[in-house]
């Protein structure tokens, strides 16, 4: 099981909880940027 768990966004005070069977993922890539904008992004693709 692969769970997923984010707490707050900008200006915002929510979560976000995904969990998904191994299964179901096609694959994950995590990209992350540097620099005065820096961010992390994840990008899942999962079998329908």
């Amino acid at each position: 099981m692969v769970y997923i768990f984010c707490w707050g966004f900008l200006g915002k005070n929510h979560r976000i909880f995904l969990r998904f069977l191994m299964k179901y993922i096609q694959s994950i890539r995590i990209e992350v940027k540097e620099g005065i904008y820096a961010r992390l992004s994840l990008y899942m693709e999962i079998r329908c």
